[in-house]
């Protein structure tokens, strides 16, 4: 029985095997229709997790970006990519496991592609790779420590370097990382001193800044960027020294607890209120009270005060000018009152 299962497992993985060559071969096919149907099978395939194959996802990148008259094949891989790397992280890593080989297709006469397509798609990798949870282990670390040692392998490509260090300096290393931290900043004095192109030296001073704002933002607060081990283990620490502080007495009765109650029964209401009556009290005789002052009249004003004097002199009896006081108040003339008797006619 043994045998006759491993037979049937072996059997299983040649079938599987020929399916995925069939799907392969028919991803360069000259029919587009071959094209649709096998590049949207790999894809379910890859994103089910039935399939990891990082030369399938290769393919497929480098398919997205040449088919350009196919819409139905494009609009499937477009909505593939972000798809499988919001995913899991385990995907995020094929992802940033084939960054190497999509760059150095620019080297490959099969294909033939431009720099500026190699350029576009290392961008996307880059952009695919960055982490989605803010305390999670970037991917950007391990693909930061191998495009450097490529870098310094093989300087003298100067098409190459540069789409190198312009993904370097798009990456976001874990600040958290010290040690990894500390690598690429050697590794960037290595390649300053190696790279001769003065773009790809740009891009390497844009990377070099970006490390030495974790370095330092490290050093002032390392609190913050400490790794979620370290963090736990504090969290840990703090936790148990609060709990031996608020540790109980012998009697199964919290001693400050116990003082604080006492003192809020003894001080009674009475005094607290008087207390806080003289505390107002106080503060109010201290406020300094600035005394009424009139305000000083200029030269001019005290001219027109003059005028106004001498205009009130002329108002008489006989004169056309009226005071305010002297105007009476019209009253409106009340009806007559008619009395009647209680006489009866």
């Amino acid at each position: 029985e043994e045998e006759e299962g491993e037979e049937k497992g072996s059997a299983s993985k040649k079938t599987t095997q020929k399916i995925l060559r069939i799907l392969a071969d028919n991803l360069d096919s000259e029919s587009t229709l071959l094209q649709e149907v096998a590049g949207e099978g790999v894809a379910k395939l890859l994103l089910s997790g039935r399939v990891v194959s990082h030369k399938l996802l290769r393919k497929l990148l480098v398919l997205w970006y040449l088919a350009e008259d196919d819409e139905r094949l494009r609009g499937v891989l477009g909505v593939f990519f972000p798809t499988f790397a919001a995913t899991d992280r385990s995907y995020r890593e094929c992802l940033g496991e084939i960054y190497l080989p999509v760059a150095q297709l620019l080297q490959d006469d099969q294909f033939q592609l431009p720099a500026t397509t190699v350029e576009n798609m290392a961008d996307f990798l880059v952009q695919l790779t960055r982490p989605i949870e803010p305390n999670e282990d970037s991917i950007h670390d391990s693909m930061s420590l191998a495009i450097a040692n490529q870098v310094l392998s093989d300087p003298a490509d100067q098409l190459l370097v540069r789409i190198y260090c312009r993904s370097l300096s798009r990456m976001e290393p874990s600040p958290h990382n010290q040690a990894n931290t500390k690598d690429l900043d050697t590794l960037l004095k290595q390649m300053l001193q190696v790279v001769k192109d003065a773009v790809s030296k740009r891009y390497l001073n844009k990377f070099g800044k970006t490390l030495s704002d974790i370095l330092i933002s490290r050093a002032s607060s390392p609190e913050l960027f400490a790794s979620p081990k370290d963090r736990d283990l504090n969290q840990g620490k703090g936790g148990d020294e609060a709990e031996a502080e608020v540790e109980p007495s012998d009697d199964g009765v919290n001693v400050e607890e116990l003082t604080v109650a006492l003192d809020q029964t003894l001080v009674p209401e009475e005094t607290q209120q008087q207390s806080t009556q003289k505390e107002r009290s106080y503060v109010l005789s201290t406020v300094k009270r600035r005394p009424f002052r009139t305000p000083r009249r200029t030269p001019k004003q005290q001219a027109n005060d003059s005028d106004r004097e001498s205009d009130d002199s002329l108002i008489g009896e006989h004169s056309p000018f009226i005071k305010p006081s002297t105007i009476k108040k019209r009253h409106r003339r009340q009806p007559p009152v008619l009395q009647f008797s209680d006489e009866e006619d």
